[in-house]
């Protein structure tokens, strides 16, 4: 794997430490499955803490290791990123985003936005697509999944609004 950002390093670390995981585990097992994704040009990295457990991190913006075993949507985990400013080095109109990674039994998986389902590429069990929302609006969108059993699973999420991440503080020479 190519170099990983010291930055990356640390939020695996700390994502095995918040799930009793192992960091040496979890830093062996992490993957970059996609890159250069949407405005703040992410990547989307996972891995396992230990236990079976999957942790995934979308640089630059966010990241999710789940401590409870059950989901409405098993096989999948996603993280839905705010928009809007405080992403450092990035402008203030980083619009929002979902991003996740699926198990093998997964055979699609859509996000369906004011009424309109879109289907999300599916590339190395990961998927990513921006939220064509102003930076700063709520809204409510819903990921569909449809398994290879013929089932399909549905969750609402909602993106409460302002969203201001803080920016960090400025050092002074």
């Amino acid at each position: 794997m190519r170099s990983v950002p010291a930055g990356v390093t640390f939020v695996v670390r700390q994502g095995a430490s918040d799930t009793r995981g192992s960091g040496g585990a979890a830093l062996a097992s992490l993957r970059a499955l996609r890159r250069r994704l949407g405005a703040t040009r992410s990547t989307l990295y996972a891995f396992s803490p230990g236990g079976g457990g999957v942790c995934i991190v979308l640089w630059r913006r966010q990241s999710a290791c789940p401590t409870f075993p059950h989901s409405k949507t098993p096989g999948v985990l996603y993280i839905l990123s705010p928009g809007g400013p405080g992403y450092v080095n990035q402008p203030d109109d980083v619009p929002p985003a979902i991003a996740g990674v699926i198990s093998d039994n997964v055979r699609w998986v859509k996000l369906v936005h004011d009424g309109i389902a879109h289907s999300l590429p599916l590339f190395h069990n990961a998927f990513f697509r921006e939220i064509h929302e102003p930076a700063d609006a709520a809204f409510t969108v819903s990921l569909r999944v449809g398994y290879a059993d013929g089932s399909m699973r549905s969750v609402k999420l909602v993106q409460g609004a302002p969203f201001h991440l803080p920016r960090p503080a400025r050092r002074r020479p």
